[in-house]
């Protein structure tokens, strides 16, 4: 007998219609950005093989680290469901093609170190410039006294902040 298909409609979907440009990297930025995921939204991961996220070989099969940047299980449980382009970030056209990304976006996540998309001429005041709308989530690393760190927030280390405060923006609007 035949399994009976499950339908899924993404469209009933609590943020459907909602798009995230991802510029998330390890464990903790990706996480929020996959419950987007989860719950309707469209995320676009950036990513560049110039410094590929260190989580697509963490989770690799014995034999297989090293020779594929797509081996990691670690890297395909925080990301599945988004898609993905490669920018070489360094140069003006992938910096010019973010811009364009940017506005047709809701969310910009990133959990780079302090100063990194302002390096690239894409600080927040840059991208409300380009989408006065956009809602822009910095994931930094927080000190033990709970101040913000510039470093990148890459651990799952500060528990409420993995994408609740994104989501209660969103369903506010």
């Amino acid at each position: 007998m035949p399994k009976k298909q499950i339908e899924t409609k993404t469209n009933n979907l609590p943020l459907s219609g909602i798009r995230v440009l991802d510029f998330c990297q390890m464990w903790a930025g990706p996480h929020a950005t996959e419950w987007l995921s989860v719950m309707g939204a469209e995320v676009i991961k950036v990513e560049t093989s110039i410094r590929i996220d260190y989580m697509r070989t963490v989770g690799a099969s014995p034999g297989k680290a090293g020779t594929s940047p797509n081996v990691g299980s670690a890297f395909a449980s925080l990301n599945w469901g988004k898609k993905s382009i490669a920018l070489n970030m360094t140069t003006p056209r992938a910096r010019e093609l973010a811009k364009k990304l940017i506005a047709i976006c809701d969310v910009v996540a990133e959990n780079f170190g302090g100063g990194v998309l302002e390096r690239w001429g894409l600080s927040f005041n840059e991208m409300k410039k380009i989408k006065p709308d956009i809602i822009y989530y910095a994931r930094f690393r927080l000190r033990a006294e709970r101040a913000v760190c510039r470093t990148p927030g890459i651990r799952g280390d500060s528990g409420r902040f993995h994408g609740s405060d994104v989501l209660q923006r969103l369903f506010r609007g």
